[in-house]
């Protein structure tokens, strides 16, 4: 059985939509970093303190309007690695480092500090699909746009989202679904333009 001119179409639309697919895979780390909260915490000032907690809570800062209270300010940054590949010395750099720092999970970072007041933290790497919160606590009148500045890898500088995003979770068969229409697609396209386009083109 011999295949006709549609026959040999369809099989190189496929080939090359097969192609297109292998070379269009990330292997390689794709860093984002974004802010899931950012927020001032008023705490009461207690008339049975230790004096050493209350001449403390007497040097922050307390809000006009609030009499027996002191803020403090918070945010928390997620930075996380959605590529294929292991990122390397992730960096997150700070114009003003905050004493009170907390990673979750739990574990090793280096701290870096830079002059006057700045500084950064080095995670040696961070794996596929894996992500760390750092959460920050410090006082007024320091906010969160005063705090971070940059974040990057040894293979490029992180993506910075908008404080609003968020990650929605398709079930797997949604995706798997999507990538056959997708593939579906481009194959109907590379078999129209090499039948409509390339063909009469070549027999002409």
């Amino acid at each position: 059985m011999e295949l006709t001119t549609d026959g040999w179409l369809k099989i190189i639309s496929l080939a090359v939509t097969v192609l297109i697919a292998y070379l269009g895979r990330q292997r390689r780390p794709r860093v984002e970093a974004f802010l899931i909260h950012a927020a001032t915490h008023p705490v009461p000032l207690r008339a049975n303190q230790p004096n050493q907690q209350a001449e403390q809570a007497q040097n922050l800062p307390q809000r006009a309007g609030a009499p027996g209270y002191f803020h403090v300010n918070s945010h928390t940054l997620i930075v996380r690695n959605l590529g294929a590949e292991p990122a390397r010395n992730v960096r997150i750099s700070h114009a003003v480092l905050p004493e009170s720092i907390n990673v979750w999970p739990t574990r090793a970072y280096q701290k870096n500090a830079f002059q006057p007041a700045g500084g950064e933290l080095v995670f040696d790497s961070l794996s596929p699909k894996e992500q760390v919160t750092i959460a920050y606590l410090y006082a007024p009148p320091l906010t969160y746009a005063d705090i971070n500045t940059v974040v990057k890898s040894d293979e490029g500088i992180a993506r910075i989202l908008p404080i609003t995003t968020y990650t929605r979770v398709y079930p797997r068969w949604v995706r798997a679904l999507a990538l056959c229409f997708l593939a579906i697609g481009v194959a109907t396209v590379v078999f129209a333009l090499l039948k409509y386009v390339v063909l009469p083109f070549i027999t002409t």
